[in-house]
C-alpha cells in the first residue's frame, strides 16, 4: 500500500455507524504493530496528514524519519500536538516495541499526554458495519492469529469476543454470523477462514489505520481515559519466541 500524500483535511470518521469525535484536539495518531507504520495526524475528526509506509523490519531506522515528515507536511510541530495516541497491541512484538517505546520518548519528551489504544479496537473502526459480526485480524505468525469480534447496534460498538491469539478456526467458534474479517491475518489464512464458515465475508489488502488509532484515542479520552505515557506499555497477548526458548531449557 503506498503512503498517502497530505492534503486538504478529510472526514477522519471511518463511516456511518463509527462514533462521531466532536473535539478538536490535535493527536498525532500510530500503529507500528505490523510490516507497515501507519501515521495520521488528526484535528477532531479531519485529518491534517496521513501516511502508511511499508517499512518491513526497519521500524527503528524510519519511524522518527516519517513522523518528522508527516509533521512537516501538516506544516505543525510536534509542540503543536495536543496529544499522541499509539496502538499498543497486539501485533509484531519488536514494532509494537519500537513504536510504545518511540511515542513515550516524544510525548514525555514534549510533556504531551499518550494514549494507549487496542490496535484491534482502533482496526474494528475500519470498517463498522451493521448487521455483521466484525473481526480484524492480525497475522500471529505460527499458523496463528490476532483477533477480536465486534457488533454495531445504532451506531453503538460492542466487542463480543475479547481479543484472542490461536487458530483462525478456534476464533470463529460459536461466532454470530454473518463474518466479516479483514487485516494481514484474514488475507494469510483467506482459504482457511472460508473453509470454517459459509457466512463469511473477507475485504482483502487491509492495513491498520492511524486515523482510526486517533479516533479511538479520542473517544477514550472523551470518556475520561487517563492519558499517562508512563503507564503504556505493549500488550503482546502471548510470550515471545525468545521467552518460550528459555522456558523450555529450563
Amino acid at each position: 500500500r503506498a503512503s498517502k500524500p497530505a492534503g486538504e483535511p478529510r472526514d477522519c470518521r471511518s463511516g456511518p455507524s463509527a462514533p462521531i469525535i466532536g473535539s478538536t484536539m490535535k493527536l498525532l495518531a500510530a500503529d507500528t504493530g505490523t510490516a507497515y507504520g501507519a501515521l495520521a495526524i488528526c484535528d477532531g475528526d479531519s485529518i491534517l496528514a496521513e501516511r502508511c509506509d511499508l517499512l518491513e523490519r526497519a521500524h527503528a531506522e524510519k519511524i522518527l524519519i516519517v513522523t518528522d515528515e508527516l509533521l512537516k507536511s501538516a506544516g505543525i510541530s510536534i509542540h503543536d500536538i495536543d496529544a499522541l495516541a499509539i496502538a499498543h497491541g497486539p501485533g509484531s512484538f519488536t514494532g509494537l516495541r519500537i513504536g510504545v517505546s518511540t511515542w513515550k520518548g516524544l510525548a514525555l519528551g514534549a510533556n504531551k499526554p499518550l494514549v494507549g489504544v487496542s490496535s484491534l479496537d482502533a482496526m474494528a473502526l475500519i470498517h463498522p458495519r451493521e448487521g455483521m459480526t466484525v473481526c480484524p485480524m492480525l497475522d500471529a505468525r505460527m499458523g496463528e492469529v490476532y483477533a477480536a469480534a465486534y457488533q454495531w447496534r445504532e451506531g453503538v460498538r460492542q466487542r463480543i469476543r475479547d481479543p484472542f491469539v490461536g487458530p483462525v478456526e478456534k476464533f470463529l467458534h460459536e461466532l454470530p454470523g454473518p463474518i466479516l474479517a479483514y487485516g494481514e491475518g484474514a488475507d494469510v489464512f483467506a482459504d482457511a477462514l472460508r473453509s470454517a464458515r459459509d457466512d463469511i465475508e473477507i475485504i482483502e489488502g487491509v492495513t491498520p489505520s492511524g486515523p482510526a488509532v486517533a479516533q479511538e484515542a479520542l473517544a477514550l479520552l472523551e470518556a475520561g481515559h487517563e492519558a499517562d505515557a508512563g503507564m503504556v506499555a505493549p500488550a503482546y497477548l502471548r510470550k515471545s519466541q525468545a521467552e518460550l526458548a528459555k522456558e523450555t531449557v529450563t
